[in-house]
């Protein structure tokens, strides 16, 4: 389900992708917890397709949990906090809050 999501996100099929990403979620959600990386990657997955249809509001709950999550687990020099870091403000640049895109950058 996950590939095809990803395939459907590349040939910009963005209602698609959402709709598999969100059911990869919830059951990676029920199988593993809220906390297991695949959990967290599926997370980071439908937050960058939301991004990218425009759902902004969206994407910035989900990347701030990404965020969280790979935070406390990783701490903040960890590769894939800076990526959770990054999407984020790329989020809020793109949303129009160019404040925050700046302010995480800077971290």
């Amino acid at each position: 389900m996950s590939n095809l999501a990803t395939t459907f996100w590349r040939s910009e099929k963005l209602e698609e992708a959402e709709k598999l990403e969100q059911e990869v979620l919830k059951v990676r959600t029920e199988a593993f917890g809220m906390s297991h990386p695949d959990t967290i990657q599926a997370m980071s997955y439908l937050a960058a397709t939301l991004s990218r249809g425009g759902k902004f509001e969206e994407a910035e709950k989900l990347e701030q949990e990404v965020l969280k999550v790979r935070t406390e687990a990783f701490g903040l020099s960890h590769p894939n906090t800076i990526q959770a870091m990054s999407n984020l403000a790329t989020t809020f640049s793109r949303g129009g809050k160019l404040g925050e895109a700046e302010k995480l950058e800077q971290e």
